[in-house]
């Protein structure tokens, strides 16, 4: 057991607002289910082999349901406003239920704390919102996750309310699409995504469009190989100078798809870049690249320098 917990187990602490709540379990229309649902509050377990159970609570307080078992998918609904997914608080392990597809699972409003170990989720495919309109989670712990089966990220962290993220457990060697991954994040200043690898990646729209504050976010490491689109990538965002030149330089190094679009918002580079957006924009590449264009302010002397 892990915390009292059965390590296997899927851990949600919920808050019921008042008394003959009802909640139920994040199981989308045509999931395959075999669930042991522990509801938290002294009822009987309940056997649960289809969508749409739900349970009544007769109390308001807050209760940590635990499920067993096995589950073909897991999410809320996707329109970020779901009333059940809206009295979830925490997520304290996803364990090991054989899920498929967690599309939106944690896409839960007033949720503040989200650990995933331990867990086992090596048959993921979908992570689609997983984190979407999560605008008060202040505390993630994404290690253990093992998504080296996921292909879609699309939405994955959305509009969440995180100030700095750790992503470096997650491996997105099987993503297609990134699209809309950190959009609309206005309190995101960190988000470590050093180690990603990506050589099945298609879709760089709206990356991190918006996230205003997410001016550092080197994604120079990236395959961009097989990218087709990057429209609105970092629209409305000033990325920092060197980060900018970076991520230049290593994507004209590659081979590259032909008439991308790509955004890069009001981000300037400086004449070490010129060559490397010149390659991205001119034949056969021909890239419509939008910026803030030329830096040219002259580099700072150096300490002692005369001027």
């Amino acid at each position: 057991e892990f915390a009292g917990h059965p390590a296997a187990a899927l851990v949600f602490t919920i808050t019921t607002p008042a008394a003959a709540s009802d909640f139920a379990l994040p199981l989308p229309v045509g999931a395959v289910v075999d669930l042991q649902a522990d509801w938290g509050d002294g009822s009987t377990p309940e056997h649960v082999t289809a969508a749409g159970t739900t349970h009544q609570y007769a109390q308001a307080g807050t209760y940590d349901v635990v499920l067993t078992g096995s589950a073909s998918r897991l999410g809320f609904n996707n329109s970020g406003n779901d009333p059940n997914a809206n009295l979830v608080v925490a997520i304290k392990q996803l364990g090991s239920l054989g899920v498929l597809d967690m599309g939106y699972l944690a896409s839960c409003k007033n949720m503040r704390s989200f650990k995933a170990a331990p867990c086992d989720t090596s048959r993921v495919a979908n992570l689609g919102g997983f984190f979407y309109n999560t605008g008060k989670l202040r505390y993630c712990n994404v290690a253990g996750m093992d998504t080296r089966r996921t292909a879609n990220l699309l939405y994955g962290l959305m509009s969440t309310g995180l100030e700095s993220v750790d992503l470096t457990a997650w491996d997105v060697s099987a993503v297609t699409t990134l699209s809309y991954l950190f959009y609309g994040c206005p309190n995101l200043t960190h988000a470590d995504i050093s180690n990603w690898r990506t050589p099945a990646l298609t879709n760089l729209s709206f990356f991190q469009a918006t996230a205003s504050k997410l001016t550092r976010l080197d994604t120079s490491q990236f395959d961009v190989s097989k990218v087709t689109t990057a429209a609105s990538y970092a629209a409305s965002v000033k990325l920092d100078t060197d980060i900018y030149d970076k991520i230049l330089i290593a994507w004209a190094a590659q081979t590259v798809q032909s008439a991308v679009p790509a955004d890069f918002g009001t981000s300037k580079y400086t004449a070490a870049a010129q060559a490397a957006r010149d390659k991205l924009t001119g034949a056969p590449n021909n890239w419509v690249i939008t910026d803030g264009g030329l830096d040219a302010t002259p580099p700072a002397p150096a300490l002692g320098a005369r001027v």
